[in-house]
């Protein structure tokens, strides 16, 4: 498995551009544009997503993340990891797939952008998403567009 994501990953950021807005925190950069988990449906969102704990369930091990993110930010010309979070583009409380290396970046944890801010809006959506007012495949459209600009669905 390791050998396989090395692989993944070593094809997914070659040759990547890196928008200045990407480098400020704002949206992900190419390599990650989101990948859902497809354990996860509309049908089973109750047996899913909206168990308390699912997130830490299906969270990848940590050995997992940091290696990737010491690797994304080489990539991305960074040097100082502990500044940023390896998040989930499409966040695992709306469905996104949990070691996919096309859903994980490094996220700034803070600013106006940042990892803390993003956790807000990732409970609002999993309060729409379990109360039935958003569907899996919006808040997933959601995540994988412009969620900064772009209104809750």
């Amino acid at each position: 498995m390791k050998a396989l994501a090395a692989l993944l990953l070593a094809g997914i950021l070659t040759g990547c551009a890196v928008s200045a807005a990407t480098q400020n925190g704002d949206l992900p950069p190419a390599f990650a544009p989101g990948a859902t988990n497809l354990a996860v449906t509309q049908a089973n969102l109750e047996q899913t997503v909206c168990v308390p704990g699912w997130t830490d369930i299906v969270r990848p091990p940590e050995s997992y993340t940091s290696a990737l993110k010491r690797r994304q930010m080489a990539t991305l010309g960074e040097a100082d990891p502990s500044a940023y979070e390896e998040d989930h583009r499409v966040p695992l409380s709306s469905g996104g797939a949990p070691m996919d290396p096309h859903n994980l970046w490094p996220e700034l944890w803070s600013g106006p952008h940042g990892a803390h801010a993003k956790d807000v809006i990732e409970l609002e959506v999993l309060h729409d998403l379990c109360s039935g007012r958003t569907t899996l495949a919006q808040a997933q459209a959601f995540w994988m567009g412009d969620f900064w600009t772009t209104t809750v669905p």
